[in-house]
């Protein structure tokens, strides 16, 4: 066979190599972390009944293995204390509502005119 001929498939392989080290390398530290999967229990199927279907077979971990961090809540999400910044904030909008309107909308136009300008930037790239 001629060597021209093996040229796509060298190219192939070195794009699935390529490919194979960027996802590699694109993971995260937690992705990395192994899962745990549910264990697989080998039994003999005695006979065509229900229990001894596959999910029978399949036993799914217990809930007693999986730590949480946290308790489970009722309310997704569940409210949350405020944080001090946060009291800061209100008490400063109780006392001054006006000033405190003022100041949301000027922050709100300056965020729409970086957005701006960002977009022309990025434009004229």
């Amino acid at each position: 066979m001629r060597t021209w001929a093996w040229r796509p498939v060298w190219v192939s392989l070195a794009a699935i190599l390529l490919m194979g080290v960027i996802v590699s390398l694109r993971r995260t530290p937690d992705r990395a972390a192994p899962r745990s999967v549910a264990s697989v229990v080998v039994s003999p199927v005695v006979s065509n009944s229900p229990e001894h279907s596959v999910a029978a077979v399949v036993q799914k971990p217990r809930a007693h293995s999986i730590r949480r961090s946290t308790p489970r809540q009722e309310q997704f999400p569940s409210p949350q204390p405020l944080s001090e910044q946060e009291e800061i904030l209100a008490r400063y909008i109780e006392q001054f509502p006006r000033e405190a309107v003022l100041v949301a909308q000027a922050q709100t136009q300056l965020s729409k005119q970086e957005m701006i300008e960002q977009e022309t930037f990025e434009q004229n790239r």
